[in-house]
């Protein structure tokens, strides 16, 4: 390796000190052609091992400037699969106002499910998200009846899901949602799905 060669700073300071541009360019020119002179014999001048590395011990390869380490591969956009559905279901994820207040100010967990058949119950409910993937995700449900008449509900239903990414899940697979199995009712409505504002 070629020794690199001491920078003449006095002579760049004593320029400096003269307030004179051009003696100070020159003398700065001066300074980096001593600097690279020594560098001149850096590269073979035949052009015979030239940018070679001596082997790695225990090796008999050599590597070169000249050859090639990376490879270049084109990127094209991954086109859709004839499986994969157009028209598939848009994710749909309730709104929540993030804040600095509680219980805004963590990631929700808790649903409101509206627009239940009357019919539906709390076993209902579950035999309903257990047989659409969710059962081990959920913790809680509770489904309010009618003092009047036990046997039916009250329409909506609270369910708290075992963490948020759960809770987006089962809400973008209830959004809509007309048949409920067993429950199901000639004119159902499409139930309605939000965060839970009162109970998190």
């Amino acid at each position: 390796m070629p020794r690199v060669p001491a920078l003449a700073i006095d002579a760049v300071e004593s320029a400096a000190t003269d307030a004179d541009p051009e003696r100070v360019l020159q003398a700065q020119s001066s300074l980096h052609h001593d600097a690279l002179k020594d560098f001149s014999d850096f590269w073979d001048e035949s052009g015979a091992g030239a940018g070679k590395c001596e082997p790695v011990p225990g090796s008999a390869e050599t590597f070169s400037i000249d050859s090639p380490r990376l490879q270049i591969f084109p990127l094209t956009p991954r086109k859709r699969s004839s499986q994969e559905p157009s028209d598939a279901k848009p994710r749909f994820v309730p709104y929540w106002p993030y804040s600095s207040r509680w219980p805004f100010c963590r990631a929700p967990t808790t649903l409101e499910l509206r627009n239940l058949p009357s019919s539906c119950n709390v076993e209902a409910l579950c035999s309903l998200l257990d047989a659409r993937g969710f059962a081990g995700k959920y913790n809680f449900v509770h489904v309010p009846l009618e003092s009047t008449s036990p046997s039916r509900s009250c329409g909506f239903a609270v369910v708290n899901a075992a963490r948020h990414a759960d809770g987006c899940a089962m809400a973008s697979e209830l959004q809509g949602l007309t048949s409920w199995g067993d429950c199901s009712e000639d004119e159902a409505e499409p139930c309605r799905v939000a965060w839970s504002f009162t109970c998190q």
